[in-house]
């Protein structure tokens, strides 16, 4: 029997992101098992987790997994234990949302998971797993008269996003931009980018606080927008309204694109930028 964790998500001071356990059968086994998470976190700090009970159908109402603290593996750490029991099926997928209440430090900062599965006493199988700590995160927040419709007429369409600097340390520069990218007509469902950039076909402008500006200039995959400092844990808003642009030559399989906005910004001392982006779909009516 083995198990294997993975971090599939965004893991952020306040945000809920997924952890995916996966649990692997090749003999005779108990029917059910105590799985033990223990979460290392520096001293002080502390994280909320849900677990997935169950016979749940969505994503809502998973019990609080309740943790106990005690000294870390190595001076300046706590380890937060919590535990619950899970069926073993055959080869069964079990998630676990985590919540960490603090930001990073350093650009390479995590929460590292270890995971246990056991019965009568008896250790079954584990495994570790680190969920970085994201430094910067975008959501968008909508706005007034937000619509999923672009317009070859001409007519604005408006997106609010916020940009938010999670980590205990100032960030410069941050730079953000606006992405447009056709949808696969093969994944009509789901809208998968194509790998085509088509923000050149589309007139980009930014609200500076008191009037609309243009912004830019793009490069064929974004549009520049924001370029900034964001003091530790600040959040900063970006209002962005876009069209198609009139000399625009987007051909006429063109009707569906992504749109988002992506930040990247560096930590004092860190040698690749914290990157994060936001997405939504938008039909382009004829």
């Amino acid at each position: 029997m083995s198990v294997h964790l993975d971090a599939i998500d965004t893991y952020a001071r306040g945000t809920d992101g997924l952890l995916a356990m996966s649990v692997h059968t090749n003999s005779a086994h108990p029917p059910q098992a105590k799985v033990t998470l223990r979460f290392d976190v520096p001293a002080g700090k502390s994280l909320k987790t849900q677990y997935e009970p169950q016979g749940s159908t969505g994503w809502d109402g998973w019990p609080a997994l309740e943790l106990t603290r005690s000294p870390g593996p190595t001076a300046g750490l706590d380890t937060l234990t919590g535990s619950y029991t899970v069926p073993l099926d055959d080869n069964g997928l079990w998630r676990v949302y985590l919540n960490p209440q603090y930001g990073p430090s350093r650009a390479d900062d995590a929460v590292v998971v270890h995971v246990t599965l056991s019965a009568a006493g008896r250790t079954l199988a584990t495994d570790s797993v680190q969920a970085p700590l994201a430094a910067v995160t975008v959501t968008e927040v909508g706005a007034p008269g937000h619509g999923t419709t672009l317009h070859r007429s001409g007519t604005w369409s408006e997106a609010t996003y916020e940009v938010r600097n999670n980590s205990t340390r100032d960030i410069a520069p941050l730079n953000a931009g606006l992405y447009i990218s056709p949808c696969d007509p093969d994944t009509a469902i789901s809208c998968d980018p194509t790998g085509d950039q088509v923000a050149d076909g589309f007139t980009v402008q930014r609200y500076d606080g008191h009037r609309w500006v243009s912004a830019g200039p793009g490069n064929g995959s974004a549009v520049r927008v924001l370029s900034t400092s964001l003091k530790a844990g600040a959040t900063v808003r970006v209002r962005v309204r876009l069209r198609v642009a009139s000399d625009s030559d987007l051909g006429n399989d063109v009707d569906r694109v992504n749109v988002g906005l992506a930040a990247a910004g560096k930590m004092p001392g860190a040698k690749t930028s914290s990157f994060d982006s936001a997405t939504r779909t938008y039909d382009i009516a004829r």
